[in-house]
């Protein structure tokens, strides 16, 4: 079973209680002496999130509107979807381009 911070989906749900969420996984990715953790969420209507925190403190949350076609909870395509969006995050968090992270 996929590790999902608890404390971070609090924090998740807290800043956008409009909205319902599944919280699918959270890792952590480390780039220039910092750690980041990736909290992979699914709004109710089908929005794959990733947020991310860095040192526990929520810094930016990464979309994708090609990642939210809609697919079964669990099913491959999900996986493949969250997948393609943690890459992402994790390459912006890495160049670092516009100087968020």
């Amino acid at each position: 079973m996929p590790h999902v911070d608890t404390d971070l989906a609090q924090i998740v749900e807290a800043q956008e209680p409009n909205l319902t969420w599944r919280h699918l996984l959270t890792i952590a990715h480390d780039a220039r002496a910092t750690r980041f953790d990736l909290h992979v969420c699914r709004e109710s209507q089908g929005q794959l999130r990733v947020f991310v925190f860095k040192d526990r403190e929520f810094s930016s949350y990464l979309i994708d509107p090609k990642q939210e076609v809609r697919f079964e909870a669990g099913s491959e395509g999900e996986r493949a979807n969250m997948a393609e969006l943690l890459d992402a995050a994790i390459k912006d968090i890495d160049f670092n381009e516009f100087e968020m992270y």
